[in-house]
């Protein structure tokens, strides 16, 4: 399906077996631990294709510096700020995960409809109905 590669590969000669790996995604157990918190690929990582990895640790990273500013300014206290970081990153993977697989199911099926009410504002009703399949309801407080 690429003709340049083909191409390009026209002569080569497989020298070992073909391998793959059909899922590059992990997640972390947990977003904090005391007096500390956990952003960017170290927590997750949904999918090389999208790119996703800069836009994720920046807006941990800012989940994380606010709130440990919060801890140490006695805001809240430590398990109320890590679990609030948690929440916050979780809601990020979240949505992001939903927009890389809504893409990638679009991609696989191109003449479904995949998210039908793009004549709304915004994408919250269809991000509503789409968290069962990703089994996420749980995280939602």
């Amino acid at each position: 399906m690429a003709p340049r590669t083909k191409e390009l590969l026209s002569e080569a000669e497989v020298v070992t077996d073909v391998k793959s790996a059909s899922d590059w995604s992990y997640t972390a157990s947990a977003y904090h631990l005391p007096n500390a918190r956990i952003c960017g690929d170290a927590g997750s990582f949904i999918d090389p294709l999208f790119s996703s990895g800069v836009q994720l640790a920046v807006t941990g990273g800012l989940s994380a510096a606010a709130t440990i500013a919060a801890s140490i300014r006695g805001d809240c206290d430590e398990q109320t700020a890590g679990s609030m970081h948690s929440k916050k990153t979780i809601e990020n993977y979240t949505r992001f995960s939903l927009a890389a697989t809504s893409a990638t199911k679009q991609i696989r099926e191109q003449y479904q409809p995949i998210i039908q009410d793009m004549d709304e504002e915004g994408f919250q009703r269809a991000f509503d109905s789409q968290l069962s399949l990703l089994s996420v309801a749980s995280f939602r407080s």
